[in-house]
């Protein structure tokens, strides 16, 4: 078919009833008014197609009419549309644009392209609302990814695997110092900037990934900068894969974390300096205090002391005591940090062990009131000094912060074949900010709680948990306002073959 001849259409009937059919196109015929000063606005409707009528209601009853007054019917916007195009035509026979316009509460986008002849105008319309907005998405999601990307100061990068195309967001020279280069860069500028020593294993990381089924993934290596020195990255990734499970696109973030990787770095070198401080005093204050403590026994023993002299020297070696425990618990703290506490179980008598621990108290603190209650099997394998310490810790500290006017109750019983242990006291209940930290090393509760177990380091519950652990058992606190402060420790009976030794 022969659309375009030397002076302008041919056969504007075969042509148009082709057209008829042809989706999504629409198509208006005009007869041009050549004798007017406006020939587009006076021209006569001629023809249109069910595509058109659909983007112009009513256009069925528009046959014969004219341009100018079919305008009454479609309001102000689609007059100046028309006289635009009316310019337009005027100084060249063909004319392509893209219209927004209103049609009752919905927008609509369509494409429209005329060409004319000396006689006719032939407009085709399509519908391009959809993609319009498809497109309006994709850059304002294009725009939001750059935001995003400068926002987080992430490299954000999107590997197009069959392609074997990579592009990166706009972020690489600010992060790193150099950008990627122009266009799509191939995976092998990633590649080369990993540090020769972890390489492999974020290759590896990559490779596991991909001929898996997981679709997200995890990695952390050290990344060249421009300068020639090393980020450390955290990257995080998502893999696209098609319906064979074969992936097909990858999407990365990569994060500079060299800050955060210094400062962790920093922390557990000044956390292991001090555990060595702790473990010197620690043992360094071993022989002077208990020369301290003999001296003291000693003195009280000579004849004709007077009661101050003995009440003063009964202090000094309660204090040398108190000392010396918290010079153990400093030594037992540096072991829990480097391997956990070593436990010796042996057969054990829990109750007797209890016993042991309320008589040092009650001979300490004759005021203070401690109950002991017992329930079925109290023997199992345990170490007796650990659990003792663990014990006069949890007694030591029911006497610092409970109420002297309520006892402090230890109830021990046996619970489907493990042993169970719990020391209360009244008072009142802990903070319930400071719960989640109790059992951390260095945290203490009440700070002007009176000092009655030889703690004062924020220690003594940190050394009962990772006793407990040792034996593989659990530790667990209570507290409330009716109820007091519990805490409660689970030991097994039979105590683990792999259990730690010295």
């Amino acid at each position: 078919m022969r659309i375009m001849g030397s002076g302008g259409l041919d056969g504007i009937t075969e042509f148009t009833g082709t057209l008829e059919s042809v989706e999504p196109y629409g198509l208006v015929l005009l007869k041009r008014a050549l004798d007017s000063n406006h020939p587009l606005l006076d021209a006569e409707w001629l023809m249109s197609t069910s595509a058109a009528r659909r983007l112009l209601p009513g256009a069925e009853c528009y046959r014969g009419w004219r341009v100018r007054d079919i305008c009454a019917a479609q309001g102000e916007e689609f007059v100046r549309m028309l006289v635009r195009w009316e310019n337009q035509l005027a100084r060249r026979p063909r004319l392509s644009e893209n219209v927004s316009y209103v049609l009752g509460e919905r927008r609509f986008v369509f494409r429209a392209d005329m060409l004319q002849s000396a006689e006719h105008l032939v407009v085709w319309i399509r519908d391009i609302t959809e993609r319009e907005r498809m497109e309006q998405a994709l850059r304002e999601n294009e725009t939001r990814y750059e935001l995003v990307a400068r926002a987080t100061r992430d490299v954000l990068w999107d590997w197009n695997v069959a392609r074997g195309e990579v592009s990166w967001s706009t972020s690489p020279g600010e992060v790193f110092g150099e950008a990627p280069g122009q266009g799509p860069t191939s995976i092998a500028w990633w590649r080369e900037r990993i540090h020769p020593e972890d390489q492999q294993q974020a290759l590896r990381t990559l490779h596991q990934v991909m001929s898996g089924q997981d679709d997200h993934w995890t990695n952390e290596y050290r990344f060249r900068r421009a300068d020639g020195s090393y980020a450390f990255v955290l990257e995080r990734g998502y893999i696209g894969r098609n319906s064979a499970g074969r992936p097909e696109r990858l999407i990365g973030a990569m994060m500079d974390v060299s800050e955060r990787q210094q400062r962790e770095e920093d922390q557990a070198r000044e956390a292991r300096l001090l555990e060595r401080f702790m473990g010197i005093i620690g043992h360094d204050l071993g022989s002077p205090l208990a020369a301290i403590r003999i001296s003291s026994q000693m003195l009280q023993q000579a004849p004709n002391l007077t009661p101050a002299q003995r009440a003063a020297l009964g202090r000094i070696e309660e204090s040398a005591r108190r000392v010396t425990r918290l010079t153990q618990q400093l030594l037992d703290s540096v072991l829990a940090r480097n391997g956990g506490i070593p436990v010796q179980p042996r057969p054990t008598d829990l109750e007797q062990l209890c016993h042991r621990v309320l008589d040092e108290f009650t001979a300490i603190y004759p005021e203070r009131s401690l109950q002991l209650t017992v329930e079925g099997d109290t023997h199992g394998q345990w170490d007796q000094d650990r659990l003792a310490q663990a014990i006069s810790n949890l007694v030591g500290n029911a006497l610092e912060h409970g109420e002297a006017s309520h006892p402090v109750s230890l109830r021990l019983w046996d619970d489907a074949g493990v042993q169970r242990l719990e020391v209360n006291n009244r008072g009142a209940p802990i903070d319930p900010a400071l719960m989640p930290h109790l059992f951390e090393p260095f945290r203490r509760g009440d700070p002007h709680a009176r000092q009655v177990s030889g703690g004062g380091a924020g220690l003594g519950l940190f050394i009962v948990r990772e006793i407990v652990r040792a034996h593989r058992g659990e530790v667990e606190v209570r507290s409330t306002p009716e109820e007091g402060t519990t805490f409660g420790l689970t030991l097994p009976r039979q105590q683990a073959p792999d259990a730690r030794e010295p």
